[in-house]
């Protein structure tokens, strides 16, 4: 399954896709893969950052990128309606699940994959998307820290 974990901001997201918890720790596998480069939330337009990594602006383009990604599902943060809004509705007209997770569980596993309290972007985002494949954080039923997919079609029925 391919995931993208989004850490959604104001007008533009950084997106990272994972097929799978990694072999070796969070921490490891992040010292793998290039660094974004410094200061790439001040970059214009749609960049890959690395071989996992996106930063990508709320636009046509950065719906195409996406498409290619052939993803199966997003996991992103509450982050309210405006911010977020772009990036369900793209995962929607593209036939995507999407998935929550709390600000507060991003923290505390940011804290715990890379053992940095410091807000990150990158980070934020790879650690999202390692969430959804991670098994040490499942509840007593087996299910992952993750809101599940809401369903749409029957919500906007009710208005």
């Amino acid at each position: 399954m391919k995931i993208l974990g989004i850490d959604v901001s104001r007008n533009w997201a950084i997106v990272v896709l994972l097929c799978e918890f990694p072999p070796v720790s969070p921490l490891q596998f992040s010292k793998s893969i290039k660094e974004p480069a410094k200061g790439y939330p001040r970059l214009k337009g749609n960049i890959q950052l690395n071989e996992i990594a996106y930063k990508l602006e709320c636009n046509a383009e950065a719906i195409e990128i996406i498409k290619s990604l052939e993803a199966d599902a997003i996991v992103l943060e509450p982050t309210g309606y405006w911010y977020a809004s772009f990036w369900v509705n793209c995962a929607k007209k593209l036939g995507l699940d999407i998935y929550w997770i709390s600000h507060q569980q991003t923290k505390i596993n940011r804290q715990h994959y890379f053992k940095t309290k410091n807000k990150d972007d990158y980070l934020d985002a790879l650690t999202i998307a390692l969430t959804y494949f991670d098994k040490s954080g499942l509840d007593d039923l087996g299910n992952p820290p993750i809101l599940n997919n809401y369903d749409y079609d029957s919500w906007e029925t009710l208005f």
